[in-house]
């Protein structure tokens, strides 16, 4: 096997080299850092196998890509898992041989009208279709493939549907469901009073909650973040957990948030209930909904950057329509008849 451990990955003259066994050295043709550090390790493996003759970026397989993608996600990311999970589909359908560049447009509409007629929600096929758009957006920006293969294929259209939430019967029999199981009970209570997402819940820890204020700062991405005020059973909720642990996450025995999915599943089951973890965030925002919140305030809280996804819970309040009707007061005047005299002949 042919060592690797010599190896360098240098710049010069602006441009990214590496040097290579006997003395050699390869131009990546690059000044862009990342994509020299994922050639860099492409070549290595290259190395290995006792190829290095050529580096033809179009010969890059999914898998190769798939790697790379793997542990970008993972260090600038927070839902790196659906990522993963996207592309590792697309892999299981394709074959992670496959070349990058002969992944066409036609392909991955096959791709998903296969999901589809598999029995897998549509809804879902979309959340795929995005994760995917973005990994081979990626692709681009690397110089894998020269375009992205997702600009002309096919969207997936979802119908829309009214947001389901549980009843307040509902939550009394998921709490009492779970009245023996703190750290389940702690999480869910929060998801309800909070409406984060899993994966900001999962990565929780003390120094987002501002006890004294009843604040609790949420951190959707590396630059952005929301602040929710937070409501007294949601506060006694983290303040204990934060007290009980100061560093790292507050639901640090939880090794991952499929673990509370995984969880609410079987809960579910139990029940003989229909419904999703995520319906506790729906849940959230239909009741502040219906309690006359405006959708301006709930996308703050809910952390939408667009109000047209926030505006799914607008048929919940009744003084939305009684605002809208009551619009029509200015055509009064014009059923006003008490003056008018029919005169005959």
């Amino acid at each position: 096997m042919i060592a690797v451990d010599n190896m360098k990955l240098y710049k010069r003259n602006g441009v990214w080299y590496v040097s290579l066994p006997g003395n050699r050295r390869k131009s990546l043709k690059t000044r862009d850092k990342q994509v020299a550090e994922r050639l860099f390790r492409q070549i290595k493996r290259q190395v290995l196998q006792g190829n290095v003759l050529t580096l033809d970026r179009s010969t890059t397989t999914l898998a190769a890509f798939a790697a790379d993608y793997a542990r970008h996600c993972r260090a600038h990311k927070k839902a790196w898992q659906r990522d993963e999970y996207s592309v590792r589909k697309l892999m299981d359908w394709i074959g992670g041989s496959t070349r990058m560049s002969a992944i066409t447009a036609k392909r991955l509409d096959e791709f998903h009208a296969d999901l589809i007629r598999a029995g897998h929600k549509k809804s879902g096929v979309a959340i795929t279709y995005r994760h995917l758009r973005a990994a081979f957006s990626q692709a681009v920006k690397w110089g894998v493939i020269k375009a992205n293969p997702y600009d002309q294929c096919q969207r997936i259209k979802v119908d829309p549907e009214p947001p389901r939430f549980y009843t307040e019967q509902e939550l009394r029999r998921i709490f009492a469901a779970i009245a023996g199981d703190q750290d389940f009970r702690d999480a869910v209570t929060v998801y309800l009073y909070t409406g984060l997402r899993r994966s900001e819940l999962w990565h929780l820890t003390a120094r987002d909650l501002d006890a004294d204020q009843g604040l609790l700062t949420v951190r959707m991405s590396k630059t952005r973040y929301r602040i929710i005020p937070l409501d007294p059973m949601a506060l006694a909720v983290l303040e204990r957990r934060a007290e009980k642990t100061p560093v790292g996450r507050l639901w640090a025995s939880w090794n991952s948030p499929d673990r509370i999915t995984h969880r609410w599943g079987r809960l579910m089951r139990r029940l003989k209930m229909s419904g999703r973890l995520h319906d506790l965030r729906h849940s959230f925002a239909s009741y502040l909904v219906m309690a006359g919140a405006d959708l301006r305030s709930v996308q703050e809280l809910l952390g939408h950057s667009d109000l047209t996804v926030t505006a799914i819970y607008s048929h919940l309040s009744p003084d939305h329509l009684r605002r809208t009707v009551s619009k029509l007061g200015k055509l009064h005047k014009v059923n006003t008849v008490a003056n008018f005299k029919i005169v005959s002949g």
